[in-house]
Order: structure tokens, then sequence, then C-alpha cells
């Protein structure tokens, strides 16, 4: 297949305006019209999830990427009625042979939370539900968390007044809310359009704000962000209907500003590392991956070296998907937004 003329089309673009769509998305959600609309358009979907806690978390801001349970719980019994739910394996068979019937969806979780195994893989099980994990070798191996991670406990924790990063020749003061609003948002945006090398030096530069001590119990404060480590990886393949694949090395976003080097590396040798721990890995996830944080050159090595590369870009499956960026959405945390996204959103952008 030429992977050369892959750009982006309308469908993709259309994905910016989600945010905007959301926020009537709560009150549709309440009255009959998702069910209708589902009755008439359907079409095949893949869903990611990232961590899923049994109890309320402690910082909603810091922990932002872990689901309620029971949440989580009314949403996939949601779905197990409405539709048929397919291993990522039986999506492709049916995708490369146009055998889709418009009523699967995927279920899949990017990061490799520990509570992928100790809540989600249960519930599942119990439900004889398959799911995917998309997870990051070397954070595996260095059992280190993901980027984004440091920045909100960094900014958020409120252990510090100011937080210095020197590679950027900066000081943020975090004595108000709007001040550590601001600084979240400016380093967010920095660490996601930035190379991957300064990204490590910045995130280098957030840790060394804290002593030893503090991150320690930091750490175990939001323990919702703790990664699996090897075995457990192997213990959730093992005693569950559940396929590993990989979400890049370290968690690195291939856009266009990464050198065809790091975004090399990023894919292979990910894909090397989890298969000399369990034989096999057939799909990548791209790491924030809308249209705006994948570059061209992303997009055909991740053709080139799985199965299949899938998307964040909040549509359904069509079979003019690259194969290297497959659609994918994620689902919001509240029962009605989440009833239009599914029924409704993901079906028409």
């Amino acid at each position: 297949m030429d992977f050369s003329g892959w750009k982006p089309n309308e469908n993709y673009k259309r994905v910016r305006n989600m945010n905007i769509k959301r926020k009537m998305a709560g009150l549709v959600g309440n009255t009959f019209i998702p069910d209708v609309f589902n009755m008439f358009y359907q079409k095949t979907k893949i869903v990611f999830y990232h961590g899923v806690e049994i109890i309320p978390v402690e910082n909603s801001i810091i922990q932002s990427n872990q689901i309620l349970f029971s949440e989580f719980k009314r949403q996939i019994l949601f779905l197990r009625k409405k539709f048929e739910i397919i291993s990522i394996d039986e999506f492709y068979l049916r995708f490369t042979n146009e055998r889709l019937s418009g009523k699967e969806v995927v279920i899949t979780f990017d990061d490799g939370y520990k509570n992928n195994l100790t809540v989600v893989a249960p519930f599942l099980g119990e439900h004889g539900i398959p799911f995917t994990v998309f997870i990051c070798p070397e954070l595996i191996d260095k059992a280190i968390r993901l980027p984004t991670y440091y920045v909100r406990m960094g900014v958020y924790s409120k252990v510090i007044d100011e937080l210095s990063v020197p590679f950027l020749n900066k000081k943020f003061g975090l004595t108000t809310e709007n001040l550590r609003n601001e600084a979240n948002n400016e380093l967010i945006d920095i660490i996601k359009t930035s190379n991957n090398d300064d990204v490590n030096k910045i995130i280098t530069d957030i840790k060394d704000n804290f002593s030893v001590e503090q991150l320690t119990s930091l750490n175990d404060l939001y323990h919702s962000e703790e990664l699996m480590t090897w075995s457990e990886v192997i213990e959730l393949k093992e005693n569950f209907s559940c396929t590993i694949a990989s979400h890049g090395l370290d968690h690195a976003i291939l856009h266009s500003v990464q050198t065809n080097e790091i975004i090399d590396n990023q894919l292979e040798l990910s894909k090397k590392r989890i298969i000399e721990e369990i034989k096999e890995c057939k799909y990548f996830a791209f790491p924030n991956g809308n249209i705006d944080s994948v570059s061209t050159y992303s997009v055909q090595k991740s053709a080139e070296n799985y199965d299949l590369g899938f998307a964040v870009n909040g549509s359904a499956v069509s079979y003019n998907d690259h194969y290297g960026y497959v659609s994918r959405l994620s689902l919001s945390p509240f029962f009605n937004e989440f009833k239009v996204q599914i029924l409704i959103l993901a079906n028409i952008n």
C-alpha cells in the first residue's frame, strides 16, 4: 500500500467542534432522541477509557484520567445491551474484509493503569467482554508515570508555592487557583507540542522541585495513576480476554516536531519490548492522537509496523480510514453525554 499521499480528510477536522457539541449533550441525552437516532444510523465504534477507580479520587484534576467504577459499569452494560462487543482481533478481520455490521463496539484502555487489572478486568471478565490495553514499555521498565501526571501533580498538589523549570528559564507561581490553572495550561501545551528530548528535561525539572519523600507521598496519595508492572501485564493477558498493544515507548506524542528517528524508535522499540514480554504486539494507539498530534510520517510508519494503528478523533469507523489511523473515540464520564456521543455524535463526525 502506498502511504505517501495520506492526508487528513474533513471528517477528522470536524472533531475540533466536539467540545461545543458536548455542551448540549447533557440535555439531549436525557431524552429519547439518542435511541431513536441510533435506530436509523449505526456505525462500528472503537471506544477508549484510561483508568477506573472504585471510590472517588482524591483530586479530580490530577487524577483526571480516572472514571468512577459505578459510571463505568453503567456505560459498559449499556454498550453490551445496544451493541455487539467484539475483540480487537475480530474487528481487524471484519474491517480488513469489509464485513462490519455497524453494530460492533471495541473496548480499549490507554496507558496501562494498575486498576485495569484490579478493577476493570474482573468486571469485564465476569461478563465475558474482551478488551485491549495499550501500554508504554519504557514507563513500565522505569516504574514511572505519564508526563502529564507529573505536570498536574507538580501544579495542583499544593505542596509548593512556586514551580521552577530551569530548562524553560521560567518559574510558575502556584499560590492561587488562577495561577495554578495558567501554569498547568502552559506546561501541558508545551509538553504536548515539544520534541521528546525536551519533554523529558521539563519533567525532570518539575520532579526536582520535590524531595524524594514528597514524591513518594504524593504518588501514594494519587495511587490511581500507577501503571502496571510487567508481571501484572502478563497476568492481565493470561487470565482475561485482554489484548496487550503498544501506546508508544514512553507516551511521546508523534507530531511533526518529533524527528523521524524518535518516531521510529517509539513505534519499533515499543513493539519489540512488548514482544519480549508477551510474545506478540499487533496494534498501536497514538498518544493524544487527534489530527493535530500526529504527523503524516508517523501514520505511515504506524501502518508499516502494526496491523492497525488507532486515532483519537471522535468518529465511528469508516472503511476509508487509513490502516495506520483507524477512528477511535473517548467517552464522557457523565452518562447522558456518553449516550449522545455513542449514539449520535460518533455517527455523524
